[in-house]
């Protein structure tokens, strides 16, 4: 006997929870695309076609099949554009933090080298007893 109810995992599971917590819901992400590219296909909108097209003939449904095929492979190219560009985003920041950090320590580095100096030129001069 098959089990049937086997259920996909999680994607998201592995993330921190304050990671996950900043991730929009993927109804939200799948509407913002998909909203510019045919509306008729947002996540609201999908269990309404087969009421609303349950007259059609079989060449408007093939049409409409053919114009949503469209529609998800102008998804999918939109999708992975804004996940490139999420991606360079989030790489730029982390290049600007590392650079932020390491000016921070080379500054502290000269400050400690300078009280180094600073105490050395001040101290006196050992006494021969």
């Amino acid at each position: 006997m098959s089990d049937d109810s086997v259920t996909a995992k999680d994607p998201l599971a592995d993330l921190h929870p304050e990671l996950q917590k900043m991730i929009p819901a993927k109804e939200v992400i799948y509407d913002a695309i998909m909203g510019k590219i045919e509306p008729e296909l947002l996540s609201s909108n999908l269990s309404a076609l087969t009421e609303k097209y349950k007259d059609e003939s079989a060449e408007d449904r093939k049409a409409r099949m053919q114009k949503y095929k469209a529609a998800f492979t102008a998804y999918d190219k939109a999708f992975q554009e804004w996940i490139a560009k999420l991606g360079d985003a989030v790489t730029e920041e982390r290049k600007d933090a590392f650079e932020k950090a390491e000016l921070g320590s080379r500054e502290e580095d000269a400050g400690q080298m300078s009280n180094l100096e600073s105490a050395f030129e001040t101290a006196d001069p050992p006494s021969h007893s």
